[in-house]
């Protein structure tokens, strides 16, 4: 991205994209997160008795093999929602280093403001939640795998 005084209509329609998008994630978050933390309640809880039900079956035989796929079909369905919101982040912060990169020292300071208002709600990333609370990225993702390798240790032991 560059930017100088020569581009103040560009200039104006990046802070106007940015804004946009900021609406379109709160609208996706305002509808897609409920669907998604139901989805995550009830994947945790067929997870768990999904691996309940492999340490009761033998280990080579069809009925684990067929339980392990299924069980590997919904860790993959979690781990694509977790990675996109993941990337989303991550491309959110690219905005941030190419206004920082930017010769935003040579703008005016009408300019500056508006760089300035898009690098503040760049910095923040997207972060796509229900109130805090089951957030889509990577750690999401690492910790259903910790919770689910702890809850196969604890049930094997008993």
């Amino acid at each position: 991205m560059k930017i100088d005084d020569n581009n103040n209509f560009l200039l104006k329609n990046y802070v106007e994209h940015h804004v946009q998008i900021k609406n379109q994630i709160f609208r996706i978050q305002q509808f897609f997160m409920r669907v998604i933390t139901i989805l995550f309640f009830f994947s945790l809880i067929t997870l768990g008795a999904c691996i309940f039900k492999i340490i009761e079956l033998k280990l080579l035989s069809i009925e684990c093999f067929s339980m392990c796929l299924y069980l590997t079909c919904m860790l993959f369905q979690i781990f694509l929602y977790c990675y996109h919101g993941h990337e989303l982040t991550l491309k959110s912060k690219i905005v941030l280093n190419a206004v920082y990169n930017s010769n935003w020292t040579s703008l005016n300071s009408k300019n500056r403001k508006s760089l300035q208002f898009i690098m503040q709600f760049s910095s923040m990333g997207v972060v796509i939640s229900h109130h805090g609370q089951c957030t889509l990225n990577l750690n999401t993702f690492v910790w259903i795998m910790k919770t689910s390798y702890t809850a196969l240790n604890v049930l094997r032991k008993e």
